[in-house]
C-alpha cells in the first residue's frame, strides 16, 4: 500500500465557526495547499523540475556523446514535484 500524499491541508481553510471560535476543518473537498502550490509554479519552476527529475533510460546510450535517452516528467507532473518541494520546505 502506498503512503498517502501530504497535500498540506486546505489552501483556504475556514478558521472560525458561527460563534467566532477558531476551528480547523479537515476532510472536506476543495483546493488543497498542494494544488495551490502546483498552480503557482511558473515556467522556470516547471523547466527546473523537468530537468531535475529526468531519469536515464538504461541501455539507450548510442555512444554519440549525448548520453542515454531520458524519461522526462510531464509538465503537469513537474508542477506537482514543485508543489511537493514547497511543502517539504514549508515543514522544515
Amino acid at each position: 500500500m502506498s503512503t498517502p500524499i501530504d497535500d498540506g491541508g486546505p489552501a483556504y481553510p475556514q478558521t472560525t465557526d458561527s460563534m467566532g471560535h477558531l476551528v480547523w476543518h479537515t476532510g472536506f473537498g476543495g483546493l488543497s495547499l498542494r494544488d495551490h502550490f502546483a498552480g503557482q509554479a511558473n515556467e522556470d519552476d516547471i523547466r527546473h523540475m523537468i530537468n531535475l527529475y529526468a531519469t536515464p533510460i538504461e541501455g539507450t546510450d548510442a555512444g554519440d556523446g549525448l548520453g542515454p535517452d531520458k524519461n522526462w516528467p510531464t509538465r503537469e507532473h513537474a508542477r506537482y514535484l514543485f508543489a511537493d518541494a514547497m511543502l517539504t520546505a514549508r515543514s522544515q
